[in-house]
């Protein structure tokens, strides 16, 4: 028998993107432990919004999540005040700035994405980001 390989780390890099897209040395462990606190408490907070995939960026100092959903207006709310909310929430479990977008999937499971004006995120200056 051959050796099995996981569909999602044999496609990883090659057509499927990272998940998480920083540049880590020392710390490595901690962010992961991070990474993985973020997604469960999404997950559980959002569990109503038909979430596909949360993809996490930092920056020096700031958190960037991006949450694919099927349903936006649910993870928005009136007026964004679902969205303002969240990222207090996220900065408060963090530690620190962040912020959160939201794109719209056809299908939880869809690749195709439209992007949902939740939030602007101005990237002030162009940091190193590689896959951990």
């Amino acid at each position: 028998m051959g050796q099995k390989t996981h569909p999602y780390g044999f496609r990883l890099g090659i057509v499927k993107p990272w998940r998480s897209r920083y540049y880590a040395r020392h710390n490595f462990p901690e962010l992961l432990k991070e990474d993985e606190l973020i997604r469960k408490y999404l997950k559980t907070r959002l569990s109503h919004a038909a979430i596909a995939d949360v993809h996490i960026e930092r920056k020096p100092g700031k958190v960037t999540v991006t949450v694919h959903t099927g349903r936006p207006g649910v993870v928005i709310g009136k007026r964004g005040a679902e969205v303002d909310k969240l990222r207090d929430e996220l900065a408060q479990l963090t530690g620190k700035e962040s912020a959160s977008t939201s794109r719209r999937s056809s299908a939880p499971s869809s690749t195709r994405s439209w992007w949902v004006t939740a939030s602007r995120i101005s990237s002030r200056s162009a940091s190193r980001s590689a896959a951990p």
